[in-house]
């Protein structure tokens, strides 16, 4: 009976887990109607380096130093012929999020702030992280951002 009762249990978490993941994810980004004029949402991610990438795809490779996400997305636009992507990564709660960012900065860019060579922006607001993965980010799409997923 115990057995059955700890398997109950189980199945709730991940249950509950898997389901939280996908309605974090879906809550992510930017609308349609957000999207500034002369950006075209594209299919497929852009990374700008190596690390985003990783960043982005083996994320469980860093759960010893930071939390990993409740949920994740991202969304690739061409500006005026600037392709780029943005990842959003969304963490279990503030603190989580600081944690993550404080590790993820100096993963990104090799020192403590966007380098020529790393030019990522990583922004912070509420529970989320948004990594900016353009050679050089659109004014009037970081805007967007910045109105359109709370960064201040």
């Amino acid at each position: 009976m115990r057995s059955l009762v700890s398997l109950i249990v189980l199945v709730a978490l991940f249950s509950s887990r898997a389901h939280s993941q996908t309605t974090a994810a879906g809550a992510l980004g930017l609308k349609p109607e957000q999207i500034p004029a002369d950006c075209k949402a594209v299919v497929g991610y852009f990374p700008i380096d190596i690390q985003t990438a990783i960043l982005w795809q083996k994320i469980d490779l860093y759960k010893s130093v930071m939390p990993l996400p409740v949920g994740k997305t991202a969304q690739s636009f061409t500006c005026q012929g600037n392709k780029g992507t943005v990842y959003f990564f969304q963490f279990g709660n503030e603190a989580e999020r600081k944690t993550a960012a404080a590790f993820i900065k100096p993963l990104l860019w090799g020192e403590s702030g966007p380098t020529p060579d790393h030019p990522e922006l990583v922004l912070e607001v509420g529970d989320i992280v948004s990594v900016v993965s353009f050679r050089k980010t659109p004014k009037l799409l970081l805007a967007a951002l910045q109105n359109g997923i709370g960064h201040k």
